[in-house]
């Protein structure tokens, strides 16, 4: 018996040289040849390494979506995003993070090179300093050559620690008033200032001085008041 082989034509391929059926070739692939065991990918798309001639070629996500910082204080910060808008035609995806300012120290949670959750908090930040993050999205063909990496950056400043005010007292006390004063702090930067709080009879009137004291009038004789 003899068996007949044939070249496939251009948009075919037969993986095995001479024998079996031509294939259309797998979506966003082409060849360039008659007779071609394997469809190349279009510009811009990709093969896994572990994936045959058979399986479509397929692309990188695109970047993260709607980066924000959820919560920030002094020494952490909450970074939450949404998927990429393109998943480039795969369904596996995972995020990794670069974060060019963090101290070594930094604790990143969750833990690990990549992840897949879209939320990310650093701890252990130095108060009042800025940071730049990257946050990238990626799957299989993420590594390819020539592929470039898509990424979403935000930044954040962290905040400054208040020192805590010492030295609270009544430094005077006048007919419908009172005078409060506290230890002045070293080293506060200029434009610092305190906030004063006066509660009597479930109700509050906070102040702002960025002197060491503050004088409270027109307060009602006989009536039990109380400052923080």
């Amino acid at each position: 018996m003899t068996v007949l082989s044939y070249a496939c034509s251009i948009e075919f391929y037969k993986s095995n040289n001479g024998l079996g059926d031509c294939e259309p070739c797998p979506e966003h692939s082409n060849t360039r040849n008659i007779g071609s065991a394997e469809c190349q990918c279009d510009a811009g798309y990709y093969r896994a390494k572990d994936e045959g001639p058979e399986f479509a070629c397929t692309q990188p996500p695109s970047k993260p979506s709607h980066v924000t910082v959820a919560r920030i204080n002094e020494t952490s910060v909450t970074i939450e995003w949404d998927e990429p808008l393109m998943l480039g035609g795969r369904k596996e995806l995972w995020y990794r993070y670069q974060c060019p300012e963090c101290p070594a120290t930094t604790i990143a949670d969750p833990i690990g090179n990549t992840f897949t959750t879209k939320r990310l908090e650093l701890n252990a930040l130095k108060s009042g300093s800025t940071y730049t993050v990257l946050i990238f999205a990626e799957n299989k063909v993420s590594k390819m050559e020539s592929v470039i990496n898509q990424y979403a950056l935000v930044e954040f400043t962290t905040r400054t620690t208040v020192p805590l005010v010492s030295g609270l007292r009544i430094e005077g006390v006048q007919k419908n008033g009172v005078t409060i004063a506290w230890k002045t702090m070293d080293g506060i930067k200029k434009g610092f200032s305190y906030q004063i709080e006066s509660l009597h009879n479930d109700s509050s009137t906070i102040v702002e001085t960025s002197r060491s004291y503050y004088t409270f009038e027109s307060l009602e004789p006989q009536f039990m008041y109380s400052f923080r």
